[in-house]
């Protein structure tokens, strides 16, 4: 059974039609790295996960930012969560194609009573014509300090209190 799996890019998708030219940049230029899914080739429900370690403590302010991209006929659905006591609460979500451009997200996700992780879960329709990236994922004004974490040559840098590690079921 072949299972889809985030990728990290530099420049264009694979897919020109329904990819990202590259990763955001304020500027407009299409630069750097991104985390990416291609629903080409992959089976229906088919989905991936990206997903932070164990983080301890938030701060009553603690957001997340993140820019996404979500094109194509064929363009599953991304799931926020947040993950504690071993369950998953999902807090964002969307479904399809929402723009041949990367979308601004922030979402406040106040105090967090337990220790927590913070999940990205890419569902694909089965269909080839539809892609979903990820970039710039930060954690704002979280105790202990803001963490940031960034894409770069297939390797995340890890902010020594949040860490990102890719996986896929």
């Amino acid at each position: 059974m072949f299972t889809p799996g985030w990728e990290v890019r530099e420049g264009a998708s694979t897919n020109p039609y329904t990819g990202p030219p590259g990763g955001y940049d304020p500027s407009g230029e299409a630069i750097g790295n991104y985390t990416y899914v291609s629903s080409h080739g992959k089976l229906d429900r088919a989905m991936a996960e990206l997903e932070s370690l164990t983080y301890q403590e938030s701060g009553a302010l603690c957001s997340i930012n993140f820019f996404y991209y979500m094109n194509g006929t064929d363009t599953g659905t991304l799931t926020l969560s947040v993950a504690m006591d071993n369950q998953r609460y999902p807090i964002w979500q969307r479904l399809g194609s929402q723009a041949a451009r990367w979308i601004d997200e922030v979402i406040l996700l106040r105090s967090m009573p337990s220790p927590f992780q913070i999940v990205f879960e890419a569902t694909m329709t089965g269909g080839s014509e539809g892609d979903i990236a990820l970039d710039n994922i930060q954690l704002l004004d979280c105790s202990p300090g803001q963490l940031i974490v960034e894409v770069t040559r297939g390797v995340f840098h890890k902010d020594p209190k949040l860490n990102l590690s890719l996986s896929w079921t």
